[in-house]
């Protein structure tokens, strides 16, 4: 499709619109996808007509301010706007056009198709990846208990152990409270 009037080159256009040069690339490729085309230069370098800067500010308004993903706002725009700037011998045959629309609603649906299908994969591994988590945080509890379990026994083992050794060191000194009368030479193997 040719534009009227003054032509851009892509510097000037990506100013214009207060956009990054390879952002402007990204969305002309994009328009070009659904086949709303640009004038080219001998070297095949893109220019852009008055009519290519309202598609791009209608594709701008979409993707940037409205959220929409570059993929729709592409197919919206250049559907709206191929249809706009038809030539007038286009216009006559409107059995081509209602086919052409029919082709843009028919892709437009394979892709919402495609879009549910891919939510529906989502859905379904967001619910396996809850499962495992949950799965996992049973297991992590289940070996915390355990663990748990085990330390309070050797803990109270330890406990006896000591209490045993307490009652065996108030014996013992008990039983060497008592004197013992050997003789002497019992006294100086004590020294």
């Amino acid at each position: 499709m040719t534009g009227t009037g003054q032509h851009y080159p892509p510097k000037d256009l990506s100013i214009l619109l207060d956009i990054a040069d390879s952002t402007l690339r990204k969305w002309a490729i994009a328009l070009e996808e659904q086949e709303y085309f640009f004038s080219r230069t001998d070297k095949n370098k893109r220019l852009f007509s008055d009519r290519d800067v309202i598609v791009l500010k209608h594709l701008r308004n979409l993707v940037q301010v409205q959220n929409m993903s570059l993929q729709n706002a592409a197919i919206i725009v250049a559907s709206k706007y191929k249809e706009e700037f038809k030539t007038a011998s286009e216009q006559e045959n409107s059995t081509n056009g209602i086919r052409s629309g029919e082709g843009d609603i028919q892709s437009i649906l394979e892709q919402m198709e495609l879009m549910r299908n891919q939510q529906e994969q989502l859905i379904t591994m967001n619910q396996q990846l809850l499962q495992r988590l949950d799965e996992q945080q049973k297991y992590i509890d289940e070996r915390l208990e355990t663990r748990d379990k085990l330390l309070l026994e050797s803990f109270r083992e330890i406990q006896k152990s000591n209490q045993l050794l307490l009652t065996q060191q108030k014996e013992e000194p008990a039983e060497n409270a008592k004197p013992k009368r050997r003789g002497i030479l019992s006294i100086f193997s004590r020294t």
